[in-house]
């Protein structure tokens, strides 16, 4: 971590990766060996919820029975788990209608539940850390161009129609009227909402999953698609601040791993990777940056399938590639596309 008065800059720690074929056994191996890694699970607010009102009784529901035998089997000594991405989501919901003393109780008691499920592990937040996150944090939204985005995505949703297939030779035009939107409303072309947008326009089913657009407008819930992909970015943040603070020997927590009930955003989080995060004062708040890494060619999938079936016939064209042209559009070149 670098610092300049109150300026912080967090790098990503080295990490590898490697791919192998591997038997059933050796999953069961690598599994159990991951899992005994001091590890610190952030929550979603669904996860956290099946763990807070989990009873002496196996659940009728499989998918809860499934993530109760999961949560159990990491419930180790050497883990934690954040309720701190529930908390954002709840607390700087404008939508909401608690009172913030009746929130404030609401959380206290999902707290003190989780800490009783937990028999080995800790519950990362205590409760004077909960209450003074929110006192500060109040129905206020968590980021400041919130309705920037939200008007993003119901464009997409309405003008751009995404809620219907579109033909492959009219894509490209399509994502250029998305992204000059994108530039008319304020924001970033390399925000992620923009990215999963053009995911959605380019055959991605997790990002499609994520987004739910519908052909009726009062039916497309932009603020519920906009807090799963916010969710994503924040886990990336918290990650980049844990991993960084484990490296400097001021917290145990080797790893840093999402927990979510939502398939769709748990596929969608695999396509990003955060690098690096800045963070300035500014007027009564913070302005941060954070920088990832994203499988872009991925996560465009009909591209990807495109460029795959060119590769395997051994075609050649001289017909401009639609990739490059949209990272072109998007990162004025190809060369921070992979």
């Amino acid at each position: 971590m670098s610092s300049g008065d109150d300026d912080q800059t967090i790098s990503r720690q080295p990490q590898f990766t490697f791919r192998a074929e591997l038997t059933p056994e050796q999953i069961a191996f690598f599994r159990e060996w991951a899992a005994a890694a001091p590890t610190l699970y952030f929550m979603d607010i669904c996860v956290a919820n099946i763990a807070k009102m989990a009873g002496p009784m196996r659940p009728t529901d499989s998918r809860k029975a499934a993530w109760l035998e999961e949560l159990r089997r990491l419930d180790r000594p050497q883990h934690a788990f954040s309720y701190l991405l529930a908390l954002m989501e709840r607390g700087s919901d404008p939508r909401a209608h608690l009172s913030a003393e009746a929130l404030a109780e609401q959380i206290s008691q999902d707290l003190a539940s989780l800490k009783t499920f937990f028999s080995q592990a800790r519950v990362y937040e205590t409760d004077a850390m909960v209450a003074l996150y929110l006192r500060e944090l109040r129905g206020n939204p968590l980021e400041l161009a919130r309705p920037r985005y939200l008007a993003f995505l119901r464009a997409a949703n309405e003008e751009f129609e995404l809620h219907r297939p579109l033909a492959r030779r009219l894509r490209l035009a399509r994502a250029t009227k998305i992204l000059e939107r994108a530039d008319a409303l304020g924001v970033p072309r390399q925000h992620p909402t923009v990215a999963v947008v053009l995911a959605c326009l380019y055959g991605n089913p997790h990002a499609v999953d994520v987004m739910k657009f519908k052909p009726d407008p009062q039916r497309f819930a932009a603020e519920n698609a906009l807090a799963d992909v916010m969710m994503i970015r924040r886990f990336m943040e918290q990650k980049l601040v844990i991993e960084q603070m484990a490296a400097e020997g001021r917290c145990p927590y080797l790893r840093v791993k999402l927990l979510t009930d939502d398939e769709g955003v748990r596929q969608l989080a695999r396509y990003f990777e955060p690098s690096f995060l800045r963070s300035r004062p500014d007027g009564g708040g913070r302005e941060t940056r954070l920088v990832t890494n994203v499988q872009f060619l991925e996560l465009l999938t009909d591209l990807a399938v495109d460029r795959e079936k060119r590769s395997a016939m051994s075609q050649h064209t001289d017909e401009p590639d639609e990739f490059d042209a949209v990272c072109s559009m998007i990162f004025g070149g190809t060369e921070n596309c992979a």
